[in-house]
């Protein structure tokens, strides 16, 4: 039985194999590491979904390249309950330093 885990891993593994043969992102990232990252990230991401398919975006996860940490919804508001995250002003203040 195939397993999304073993749908992503094969994309995965071409996308690796590409990285390798053009020099892609070599200046940034070892291929190998960072596809193992993102494979990573994708299990981390299933399991959030499995467990409360509505809360899942309420986490945050680290940037495979830089290591920041993506922004989570204000305390005590759900990703859901976020009614103004589409508004370009709420994306600007969230992101100041």
């Amino acid at each position: 039985m195939v397993t999304d885990a073993d749908s992503y891993g094969l994309q995965g593994k071409y996308t690796e194999c590409l990285m390798e043969a053009t020099g892609y992102g070599k200046a940034t990232v070892n291929p190998k590491e960072f596809v193992a990252g993102i494979n990573k990230t994708f299990d981390d991401w299933e399991e959030l979904k499995h467990n409360n398919i509505m809360n899942y975006r309420d986490h945050a996860h680290a940037s495979l390249v830089t290591g920041t940490m993506s922004p989570k919804p204000a305390a005590g508001t759900s990703w859901l309950g976020n009614k103004w995250e589409d508004d370009i002003a709420f994306y600007k203040n969230m992101h100041k330093a």
